[in-house]
């Protein structure tokens, strides 16, 4: 008997797996679903397909081969790089997808720049018989479409593709493919649309109010702990949030702290690993090859407890390294200079790795990835108004204005569909939200807000117990009978049970930066409360002005986007006035920081106070510039990562400064806070600096005498720089000041020797024992405890407030 053959057009990979789960088993159907990509692949079956990641990669070889000859763009290794191109490549798919002149959005010597990167790009692709998503599209004509469909005895339609002002389609050009299937004659007896699933309310929302991003999360994971608790089926239970990636982290660590199944597909960054260094240090195919095996033979001595988490790295570190060496054959055969370090590393950056099972978890996923599938049970997080709709994306090659035509979604109408989605397709929809973010005040998405008809009541989870409130519990110390004990050790220096926390084991996949390593160096115990137990400290949230962090962050933003500028200026031979654009850069950054109120820009006396400090700054700041002080400039807020003694570090570089003639390079970090010179700060600086106490700029030197790019300069030094504060006489100070070549008391620079740089790594090591050894136990001294905020919580305050 021959198969009946059907086939079912899904509009979203959701709608088609749902599809697949509804097939009979009997196997007298032969239906099969898929997407309108699916199909156009199917048909296209001599095409090398290029995934987003690869097709990116070639992209950008292209676009820095070519920096040369641009006139209007200059791409190199250290200036925008990521960002810049990665985003000319997305213009690029949207371009050709809505097949638009480069007319429509500039001329002159931007719009022949683009040009050349796009032909030079279209032209590699050619040589190498490679297609990237937007060719798949394009190479297909509607005919060859409807003769693919017209194979199948019936065609049924997926329902969404016919919703009032939502697109699933995200170009013209598919939106025209799929009109030639709809319109087309010889499909018409043949063509079915799905029938749309009846709209329900749900039976009952709730909204949860908690105080940030983190608490959200966790929030999320203890409903569904809780829904677990009395009885309810994991699978009938999904966690949505409305942007992923910002809350990922946060819910994988509360799935931990509360014993809680969960999965996300891509919830870890896998250039986090310590697998992600190895494999970036690799030279050779045959050095890949005897990786590999090794990692085979490693993987079988792993604890059950941890192989699967190890396996995903692994595979995903070799399927990564394998398909970075297959590209570094193609582009060198073309004559491009890379190298595997540099390919691998673009992979890697944009690579995750899935948390958990499928098998008896929680869904943990976007929000818009569940919109047709019913659950009992929706958890819905980032509901506040910087979250829902979504924002615009930016792009240096086009504006909002562009929306329709490149065939943008329109994200407000989107939001509000899939929250209609979500109210249809569960029993019962519980709304968390956050109140804060960074000291300021959150509001709910009007959105969200608009569609209450009543006050929502909060779902209760306050029986809703962690792991470690559990070990709190058994642990508890029974005064009573440990009394004399208990005051005894109060009067003890040594380390005791009862004046820190030993043997609490850190996880070894931890990237010490220098505030970690500083904050424990100053007291293991304050290190154990804020960044293992993660404490909040209260705060008071003042709206009428900007915090110490703010002001600095505010500051930073300025003179980092003024620096950008001013070396494309001197690149350029152009002129720029040094005092009219930093404080145009000034007002522009001032505005953008400040608070909102009912809708609209909110400025007290204490806002205009913090910007007349500012001011002051700056106008320093200007004459450092004037001074020359800034013509070495090469790079701002520079991100580094490296492995030393089998540990992971990291941090940021404000500013990079290189002296070619002279072989020199400089590394400065800005400081704001308000301090003065006889206040003693500086000299604190460079005396804990003298003792191997002070990480920060150490970490810089260690970075560089790894880094290919910058080891080679024979010298090297590195500063705190501040333009705030009783200068008098100067415009800026340095301190904290460190140099490869020579040491000078007078002006408090410190030698950083290899002797030195000895003592600091030994340092350095000391400190990651202690913190991956589990070793937390209070260190009390006068600069520590002075203004710790968890003073009376460890042995030192309550022995400073007994009367025993």
């Amino acid at each position: 008997m021959k198969l009946k053959s059907e086939l079912y057009i899904a509009a979203s990979q959701e709608a088609k797996e749902l599809y697949q789960q509804t097939l009979p088993k009997d196997g007298f159907f032969n239906c099969e679903a898929l997407t309108l990509s699916d199909i156009l692949l199917k048909i296209d079956r001599d095409a090398t397909l290029l995934d987003s990641l690869s097709a990116r990669v070639y992209f950008k070889e292209v676009a820095i081969s070519l920096f040369k000859k641009l006139k209007h763009f200059q791409f190199s290794k250290d200036r925008l790089f990521e960002d810049s191109i990665d985003l000319m490549f997305e213009f690029y798919i949207k371009v050709r997808l809505n097949s638009i002149e480069l007319g429509e959005f500039f001329s002159g010597d931007k719009a022949d720049d683009i040009a050349l990167i796009f032909s030079e790009y279209e032209e590699l692709k050619r040589r190498l018989n490679l297609y990237d998503g937007s060719d798949i599209v394009l190479n297909v004509n509607s005919d060859e479409l409807i003769d693919f469909i017209d194979s199948y005895e019936s065609v049924l339609v997926d329902w969404q593709f016919f919703e009032d002002g939502i697109s699933f389609l995200n170009s013209f050009s598919l939106e025209k493919l799929f009109k030639s299937i709809i319109q087309d004659e010889r499909l018409s007896q043949k063509l079915n649309t799905e029938p749309k699933q009846p709209q329900k309310e749900c039976i009952d929302i709730t909204l949860n109010r908690v105080f940030d991003f983190a608490d959200e999360a966790k929030e999320g994971v203890k409903i569904a702990k809780k829904l677990i608790s009395d009885g309810i089926d994991p699978s009938d239970i999904v966690v949505v949030a409305s942007k992923l990636d910002d809350y990922k982290h946060h819910i994988v660590s509360a799935l931990d702290e509360y014993n809680l199944r969960g999965y996300i597909l891509n919830a870890k960054d896998f250039s986090t690993s310590a697998i992600y260094y190895e494999l970036k240090s690799l030279k050779t195919q045959k050095e890949f090859e005897k990786y590999a095996k090794d990692a085979s033979k490693k993987l079988s001595s792993i604890p059950q407890k941890l192989k699967k988490e190890y396996a995903s790295y692994v595979n995903t570190g070799l399927s990564l390294a394998k398909k970075s060496f297959e590209m570094l054959g193609r582009l060198q055969l073309q004559n491009y200079k890379v190298s595997f370090e540099d390919i691998f590393t673009q992979l890697a950056l944009n690579s995750t790795i899935e948390f958990g099972s499928r098998k008896d978890s929680v869904l943990i996923t976007e929000h818009n990835q569940v919109l047709k599938k019913e659950f009992k049970h929706i958890i819905y997080i980032g509901i506040d108004a910087t979250h829902l709709p979504q924002k615009f994306s930016e792009n240096f090659l086009y504006s909002q204005s562009h929306s329709k035509l490149l065939h943008i979604s329109n994200y407000y109408k989107d939001a509000v569909y899939v929250y209609e989605r979500l109210k249809a397709n569960s029993h019962h929809l519980y709304l968390v939200t956050a109140q804060y973010q960074n000291k300021r005040e959150l509001q709910i998405s009007s959105i969200i807000k608009d569609n209450f008809t009543k006050k929502l009541e909060a779902f209760d989870v306050s029986d809703v117990v962690s792991l470690n409130d559990l070990l709190d519990t058994q642990k508890q110390i029974v005064i009573d009978e440990k009394t004399k004990e208990y005051i005894i050790s109060k009067e003890l220096k040594a380390k005791n049970r009862y004046n820190g926390v030993l043997d609490i084991q850190e996880q070894k996949s931890i990237r010490f930066s220098a505030s970690r390593l500083n904050e424990y160096r100053s007291c293991p115990l304050r290190y154990y409360f804020d960044y293992i137990l993660k404490a909040v400290s209260p705060q008071e949230f003042d709206e009428d002005t900007f915090s110490s962090a703010e002001s600095g962050t505010l500051f930073h933003a300025i003179v980092e986007e003024f620096a950008n500028d001013f070396k494309y200026a001197r690149e350029k031979n152009e002129e720029l006035d040094v005092a009219s654009h930093a404080f145009s850069l000034l007002d522009a950054h001032y505005q953008n920081a400040l608070p909102k109120k009912d809708g609209k820009v909110y400025e007290s006396v204490l806002h205009k106070q913090k910007k007349v400090e500012l001011q002051v700054a700056i106008e320093r700041f200007v004459r450092y510039v004037e001074d020359g002080k800034l013509d070495d400039f090469v790079k701002a807020e520079h991100k580094f990562d490296f492995v030393m003694d089998g540990n992971s570090f990291t941090g940021i570089i404000d500013r990079i400064d290189i002296d070619e003639a002279n072989s020199k390079i400089t590394l400065i970090d800005y400081k704001t806070s308000k301090s003065h010179k006889n206040s003693g700060r500086y000299d604190t600086k460079y005396e804990k600096l003298r003792e191997f106490k002070e990480f920060q700029l150490p970490l810089y030197h260690f970075f560089i005498d790894q880094d290919d790019e910058y080891k080679k300069y024979e010298k090297s030094e590195s500063y705190l720089l501040t333009f705030v504060g009783d200068m008098k006489d100067n415009y800026c100070v340095r301190f904290g000041q460190t140099s490869s070549t020579s040491q000078d008391e007078k002006k408090r620079v410190f030698l950083l020797n290899s002797e030195a740089k000895k003592r600091f790594r030994d340092e350095i090591s000391k400190i990651a024992d202690g913190i991956n050894s589990g070793n937390f136990y209070y260190q009390p001294s006068e600069d520590a405890c002075q203004y710790c905020p968890y003073f009376s919580m460890c042995g030192e305050g309550v022995r400073s407030e007994s009367k025993f």
